[in-house]
């Protein structure tokens, strides 16, 4: 339900949360998109009230519901090609949920969030796009399963989540191959993104049979 804003020292603390917020460690958290028109909106809207001192003088400017319908497409996943601090921005899920609290959401299933961040010179970034990939068999096309990663993440760490998810003991080995013809990704020390494989992507396994009988 959304709050009904009466107070004008209520919009000090929630801008003074919010800064609070952003400063969060990137790394660990929850990120949310958000859409930049009403992050804008709501920026403006503060610094009105707290310019002004006066909520009657940024009634204009009030943001209304959180919404993200236009940044998803028909299924429901982001669009692709989205422009962070130009269409989207993220904010930690501390202050998605402050948000929601206070102005109310279009629809909670317009919530995107994601947890994976990759290291680089300056610091963890969180991935808007990480890679997902659908697991099949190499040979009869059977799909074993589907998930979503980091560009972080190594080849060997993607056989190790196959051989999870597969129940497989150690002794088994898990070969990974993409695209048609087929290559097989051996560099277990590569990372997905040093292998270049793109963000959606089928990758196919055999699992080699020396060692026991294979997967039925």
């Amino acid at each position: 339900m959304t709050r009904e804003i009466k107070d004008i020292n209520a919009l000090f603390r929630q801008k003074e949360e919010v800064d609070e917020f952003l400063k969060l460690p990137i790394k660990g958290r929850a990120w949310y998109v958000i859409d930049f028109q009403w992050w804008n909106k709501w920026c403006t809207y503060i610094e009105s009230v707290t310019s002004e001192d006066s909520l009657d003088v940024a009634s204009d400017d009030y943001p209304g519901e959180v919404d993200n319908t236009i940044l998803l497409a028909d299924d429901g996943k982001l669009k692709p090609n989205l422009l962070r601090e130009q269409d989207i921005t993220l904010i930690p899920e501390e202050a998605w949920n402050l948000f929601v609290s206070y102005y109310g959401c279009v629809h909670t299933d317009t919530s995107v969030f994601r947890r994976v961040s990759v290291q680089t010179p300056a610091g963890p970034v969180v991935e808007i796009y990480p890679p997902c990939f659908t697991f099949r068999d190499v040979d009869t096309n059977q799909k074993y399963f589907e998930g979503t990663y980091s560009e972080a993440q190594t080849i060997g760490e993607l056989k190790a989540i196959i051989k999870k998810n597969l129940q497989l003991n150690d002794s088994r080995s898990v070969h990974l191959f993409v695209g048609d013809p087929l290559e097989e990704l051996s560099e277990d020390d590569a990372t997905i993104g040093e292998a270049s494989l793109e963000r959606q992507k089928v990758l196919y396994v055999k699992l080699d049979t020396r060692n026991g009988p294979s997967l039925g």
